[in-house]
């Protein structure tokens, strides 16, 4: 509401997620408090981001290939994927497009992973994301970690479930970024911690 009133415009609010365990979430109406009126967020979630494996349609909308690899970077189209993103992210601003390189490198799988760098070294293209997937790839990791910890706690608090403070030092000092996502899909459906957890 502050928003449009400053804005003096329609507002609306978008959550965008690449995991399909918290695009439920939040879509989930949340009680304002006046009688029948629910208010229900816009999710963009996976499965409504298109896969973009065109370099055309990439360039033409690089924010979109962007999303595109977030969302399925995973998938079995990753490399596909990840060089559509990555030709819509050449013809950028040199700051912007290395920025977006380095987004996609970490999004796509491993083995896309593996193929784009071999590709760029073929083309005697000069890594630019070196420093991003070297020097920094723990500080990512961390913080891609620390971040799908603090989505798993405020699911649960959204869905009240009873957590202790051992239990909530657990799911934060966790590094492993299969086991936090396996409790992320597991979290609409756990009915209590223990059962997430275990």
């Amino acid at each position: 509401m502050n928003e449009r009133a400053r804005l003096r415009c329609p507002c609306c609010l978008l959550v965008v997620t690449p995991h399909e365990a918290v695009a439920q979430w939040a879509a989930t109406p949340i009680d304002t408090g006046q009688p029948g009126v629910a208010f229900v967020p816009l999710v963009l979630g996976p499965d409504a981001m298109p896969v973009v494996t065109d370099a055309d349609q990439a360039r033409r909308s690089p924010e979109l290939a962007l999303l595109s690899v977030l969302a399925h970077g995973q998938s079995d189209q990753g490399y596909d994927i990840g060089m559509a993103a990555y030709h819509g992210a050449a013809g950028l601003d040199r700051e912007t497009s290395m920025l977006y390189s380095d987004v996609i490198l970490q999004a796509v799988n491993q083995a896309a992973r593996v193929k784009m760098e071999k590709w760029m070294r073929i083309e005697d293209y000069k890594f630019r994301s070196d420093i991003a997937l070297r020097g920094r790839e723990e500080g990512m990791k961390e913080g891609i970690t620390k971040g799908v910890a603090t989505s798993l706690l405020k699911i649960m608090t959204a869905r009240d479930l009873l957590i202790t403070e051992e239990q909530k030092a657990q799911i934060l000092g966790c590094t492993d970024l299969d086991t936090l996502n396996t409790w992320l899909d597991r979290v609409l459906q756990a009915v209590s911690v223990d059962d997430l957890l275990h």
